[in-house]
């Protein structure tokens, strides 16, 4: 049987790379590959005219070079149903130990007419394509670009250094006159895919770009239809310029842009047109410290001092971003008010038990170590204070204004009258008046106690003593008071009784500065919890009821 030697080499290596019945695609394919190549036969010294004997092909086909055999298997290993049958002469594939796959059988030709079609249609259209040229017909022509703008996540929002970066698909459309053609000449193509770089395209960029690159450098593939038609959607990371307002911070609205338009063509060269008045959101991913209150773009004409006649166009992004505060809330504010209301109670503790000033000074350090922790999460900026380093400071003149008060406090409760003499205005005050309107009515006066543990009256006098009914007037007249014994002991409870009297009078006296001290405490209490309450609403109550009528 003498058979053309292309085809019996065809036949061979099928043969040998598979046990299965081939499709005629798969040899057809095959004897397109060889017939393209004969450099690969006239290596060997082949005739490609003549016939050779089948066993006579085995030793022609064992003399080829292994790169050879390799390279024509490489060349059909997509159509070839691999199994781990391979003859020992020919160099198995990595995958080939893997079950066969069958294939899916085509119509005859498809293979070879698509593919041979889509490189005459390629190689057509860029021959003699420059990509430098704007795609018009005529030069004073304007190339119309359709921008859309897909927001997919927002990654991040440096509040310092007022860096918006975000994940976006920058969508784009523009007709090219130059790559057009009729689908019915190249099998019925009507849109194929190219690269990028090898076709004309409008050079937007960012405007307000704040790090990194302006324009888009991911040079994804574009969709070419038979019209001219170019749809191009590239990803790209754009770090984009903010001026962050942390005024109401951590319950702030901010409005960043994304300032699109070309760079070096003019709106009477390019004209650029939003796709839609909104960026498209529909594969957008939540973030879990902002929220789109609202996002809008619009069209700009823009004249610069050095050529007025001439447009220059941009199409701006606005995002109104709204924070989410539950972090802020719970980890800083919160804590706050704790130490606040921690504060006021300070002043709930007795005046002597000496423990008002260590719990003061503990507070104070406590609010000093927990700013230095959390200082990292507030804007680092001097635009403007922002509301929650407003209520930190807040909290740290509370505590600050606790520990003086608490000191003159203490001191107020341990003054006695060898040092102080209690003025009248603060006996009127203090214990006649504040605690009776402070419902304090129940508890005892220190005057009330003077009168309830006198013990001996005011006019009391020797005479009382001895036994005689006590004049008007002091007289010595009894014989038991001229004893001088008699006398002499008398004088001495005298002395006893005046110096009691005046322990007592001591003693009652500070504990009139006593009670003046408890009262205080009583009166800061309330101060303090009400201050703090106040302040509290008076720093956020403002910001919250602006937010909860957008």
């Amino acid at each position: 049987m003498n058979v053309p030697k292309v085809h019996l080499l065809l036949t061979c290596i099928l043969c040998v790379c598979s046990g299965e019945r081939l499709s005629l695609n798969t040899i057809q394919a095959m004897l397109n590959f060889v017939k393209d190549n004969p450099q690969l036969l006239k290596e060997q010294n082949f005739d490609m005219e003549s016939d050779v004997d089948l066993e006579e092909f085995k030793t022609i086909l064992n003399s080829f070079p292994e790169h050879v055999k390799q390279h024509l298997l490489n060349k059909t290993s997509l159509d070839l149903p691999y199994t781990s049958n391979v003859h020992s002469d020919v160099p198995q594939r990595q995958d080939s130990l893997q079950p066969a796959m069958p294939l899916v059988q085509q119509p005859k030709g498809d293979v070879e007419c698509c593919s041979n079609d889509e490189t005459t249609l390629v190689k057509r259209l860029f021959t003699g394509y420059n990509k430098v040229v704007r795609p018009v017909n005529h030069f004073s022509e304007a190339v119309v670009v359709t921008v859309g703008l897909q927001l997919i996540q927002l990654i991040s929002v440096d509040e310092v250094n007022q860096i918006v970066t975000s994940n976006v698909r920058l969508r784009q459309q523009w007709v090219d006159v130059n790559l057009r053609w009729n689908p019915e000449d190249y099998g019925g193509i009507r849109k194929i895919r190219v690269p990028s770089s090898d076709i004309w395209k409008p050079d937007l960029v960012l405007y307000n770009n704040a790090d990194g690159d302006f324009a888009i450098i991911h040079e994804t593939k574009v969709l070419l239809e038979y019209t001219g038609k170019i749809i191009w959607n590239p990803p790209a990371i754009f770090k984009s310029y903010c001026e962050i307002v942390v005024l109401h911070f951590p319950f702030d609205l901010q409005n960043c842009t994304m300032k699109l338009g070309t760079w070096t063509y003019d709106g009477l060269l390019v004209v650029i047109n939003p796709e839609s008045d909104r960026p498209d959101l529909s594969n957008f991913m939540e973030s879990g410290e902002w929220v789109l209150k609202d996002y809008r773009g619009w069209k700009h004409w823009v004249y610069y001092t050095c050529c007025p006649d001439t447009p220059y166009l941009d199409i701006t992004y606005h995002f109104l971003m709204l924070r989410l505060p539950l972090y802020f809330i719970v980890n800083v504010i919160i804590p706050c008010m704790l130490f606040s209301f921690l504060t006021g109670l300070v002043f709930y503790l007795p005046t002597d038990s000496g423990e008002k000033m260590t719990l003061s000074i503990s507070v104070l350090l406590s609010l000093t170590v927990f700013l230095l922790v959390i200082v990292e999460l507030i804007p680092s900026t001097s635009s403007a204070v922002p509301l929650i380093g407003k209520y930190m400071l807040f909290t740290m003149v509370m505590v600050i204004a606790s520990i003086i008060i608490t000191v003159i406090v203490i001191n107020t409760h341990h003054r006695s009258p060898s040092t102080h003499t209690m003025p009248a205005w603060i006996r009127k005050v203090f214990i006649e008046t504040i605690p009776n309107m402070m419902f304090f009515s129940t508890m005892k006066r220190p005057s009330q106690e003077i009168r309830q543990k006198r013990l001996f009256p005011t006019d009391m006098d020797i005479s009382d003593i001895s036994g005689n009914p006590t004049p008007t007037a002091v007289t010595y007249q009894s014989p038991i008071v001229k004893n001088p014994d008699v006398r002499s002991a008398i004088e001495g409870v005298k002395y006893i009784a005046e110096t009691m009297k005046s322990d007592e009078e001591f003693n009652n006296a500070a504990e009139e500065w006593k009670f003046v001290a408890m009262v205080l405490d009583h009166i800061l209490l309330c101060v303090f919890m009400a201050v703090c309450i106040i302040g509290t609403l008076a720093v956020f109550a403002g910001r919250l009821i602006e937010l909860n009528t957008l």
